[in-house]
């Protein structure tokens, strides 16, 4: 499916209820890096500069730390990343409108259409405690993850048939 973002992650991790959210952002900006230093962008005019670099280490501190305690949590956390965030065209003006894109990835078509429904009720009710309105284009994307267990067990066997060495099979 060709969907219009370049960037983006989201990541599970746990079961059940409650679902916590870990946000971060992950992209760069569009500027040129003027330093000779080692960790310097390799991309010419992109830059993260406003600490996007410690957002994705954090975020991914965060899931590695809750990896090793996973069957401990209460249940699920989510690791999610915004891939555009656009608003104004300088620092220090209040924008006229704002965009923001992303990625949502569900194991049921409950969970999907839930977070299309918050996802309208939340812009709409920010938008509104500031006198603003919201207009959500919700692309379903991708279907929702579906692991059969017979085909699962047929991947496997193959897997082991043929020797490959699969995800350790």
């Amino acid at each position: 499916m060709d969907l219009p973002l370049a960037t983006g992650l989201v990541a599970e991790v746990g079961q059940g209820e409650p679902v916590i959210a870990l946000r971060a952002d992950i992209d760069a900006l569009p500027i040129v890096e003027q330093t000779d230093l080692p960790y310097q962008s390799q991309q010419e005019g992109k830059m993260h500069a406003c600490g996007h670099d410690f957002h994705a280490a954090a975020v991914l501190g965060a899931d590695w730390l809750l990896k090793k305690q996973e069957a401990e949590l209460p249940g699920k956390v989510m690791l999610i990343t915004v891939t555009q965030f656009h608003g104004g065209n300088t620092w220090n003006v209040i924008p006229g409108k704002v965009q923001l894109e992303g990625t949502v990835r569900t194991q049921t078509s409950e969970a999907r259409d839930l977070i299309s429904q918050r996802l309208q009720e939340i812009a709409q009710g920010v938008a509104a405690s500031f006198s603003g309105i919201a207009e959500v284009q919700y692309t379903a994307g991708l279907p929702v993850t579906y692991n059969d267990a017979q085909l699962y067990a047929f991947a496997r066997q193959t897997a082991r048939a043929a020797g490959t060495g699969l995800l350790g099979w």
